[in-house]
């Protein structure tokens, strides 16, 4: 695997597309990169470091499962040059974690935290799952309460999902597990409360972060900037062109890691993503700079959509921006897709 990567880094490298840029956000994720070996990390670093220009300031993030956090990986983190970590902790709860086959425990899951502050990282996030079937009363409460007492400094909240040809998919369509829709809305509402008073921004439908801790490179992926990505899986996007590598293992290793797919954005695709990708974040869409770009707006797309949300308080216009109104964000997709250019 390391070998394909490194020569996938030097094939990119070779192309003016990528050589050119200045990246300022390196992400370490898609899988569970915390099991690399620490020389493979550090060659894959130091091959990105000489023929990429990464700015001296970059955010380098690393996806860490807690069971494989120790002590000594994160002092070798800090010293490869790793700046933030982004950890699946998902709950606080044994129950949780068993149900959703996470192969770390409650005790590990209560004791990342202080381990990863020990260490000296001040830069961190931690993932968190609800809508759980199996919850009957204050379990997500506890959660949230749980990462408000550790100070977390960025947490990414997602809505448990049932992908079809799953296991959790099949038991709900045989009806062995009846998954609680209805109560998700309590709990979005819950989490945005407590964490509003607790002093986190909400930035982003699933992102809550204190001041100075906002994600830079989801910030980067929501403005639509060019990003390159590395590995099996990995997509990459040049700012026309967005490309995806081969999602297996073995299918990757045997191209080396050269072979992709392509897709050429036209200017439709672009002014589709921008919108969904926009209408998701706190600070929303610029009407200005979006008439200028493609010569179109959302209120020439739909005008009834667009005065219809309007009254109803699921937009809000401020100036030359437009945004989706917190309380909305659980149906923003649905918001967003009404204002596609089709």
């Amino acid at each position: 695997m390391r070998d394909a990567m490194r020569n996938e880094i030097l094939v990119r490298s070779q192309s003016q597309t990528w050589n050119t840029k200045e990246y300022f956000t390196v992400y370490f994720g898609g899988g569970t990169p915390s099991i690399l070996p620490l020389p493979d990390l550090e060659v894959m670093l130091v091959d990105l470091k000489n023929r990429f220009k990464i700015s001296p300031t970059a955010e380098i993030t690393l996806e860490a499962n807690p069971d494989d956090i120790t002590p000594e990986k994160l002092g070798a983190w800090l010293e490869l040059g790793i700046t933030r970590l982004s950890v699946g902790l998902q709950s606080f709860h044994a129950s949780d974690l068993q149900w959703m086959n996470r192969a770390h425990g409650a005790d590990e899951a209560a004791g990342v935290v202080s381990m990863i502050r020990s260490a000296g990282f001040n830069n961190f996030s931690i993932d968190l799952i609800y809508g759980l079937p199996t919850w009957s009363g204050t379990e997500w409460l506890e959660n949230i309460t749980r990462i408000i007492a550790l100070d977390v400094p960025h947490v990414s909240c997602y809505i448990l999902t049932v992908e079809p040809k799953t296991a959790l998919g099949h038991q709900v369509k045989k009806g062995v597990i009846s998954m609680l829709d209805d109560k998700i809305p309590e709990q979005y509402t819950l989490l945005c409360e407590h964490l509003r008073q607790a002093g986190y921004d909400h930035y982003e439908v699933s992102n809550f972060a204190k001041p100075g801790f906002y994600s830079r490179h989801n910030g980067s992926y929501w403005s639509g900037q060019p990003y390159l990505g590395i590995g099996p899986g990995a997509h990459g996007f040049d700012g026309t062109t967005r490309y995806w590598n081969a999602a297996s293992n073995m299918a990757y290793i045997h191209a080396a890691g050269v072979k992709e797919e392509v897709e050429e954005l036209t200017q439709q695709d672009k002014y589709n993503e921008l919108i969904m990708t926009r209408l998701r974040t706190a600070e929303g869409l610029n009407l200005r700079a979006c008439q200028r770009i493609f010569g179109k707006v959302p209120s020439e797309v739909d005008l009834l959509a667009w005065k219809k949300y309007l009254t109803g308080g699921e937009l809000v216009v401020t100036g030359d921006n437009v945004r989706i109104a917190e309380t909305s964000w659980l149906i923003g997709d649905r918001i967003a897709s009404d204002f596609f250019w089709v």
